[in-house]
């Protein structure tokens, strides 16, 4: 379906590097730095409960900074 859509130039399609495949987020295992900028660019909000002390994004953003 897609490759006919092509070819009939209903849509086009981007060339999209490794280093900016934001899905790898979803389908690989990613290190600290790559996962939070790929899901800081998806603008994924975090969800923290009422007893949570330390919220997974926060290690995922402190890993970041070293």
């Amino acid at each position: 379906m897609v490759r006919r859509n092509v070819e009939l130039k209903r849509i086009d399609t981007q060339y999209v590097g490794t280093d900016a495949m934001v899905a790898d987020v979803m389908t690989k295992a990613l290190g600290a730095v790559k996962f939070a900028g790929f899901r800081k660019a998806m603008k994924v909000l975090p969800l923290v409960g009422e007893n949570d002390v330390t919220p997974a994004f926060q290690i995922a953003d402190e890993a970041s900074v070293t």
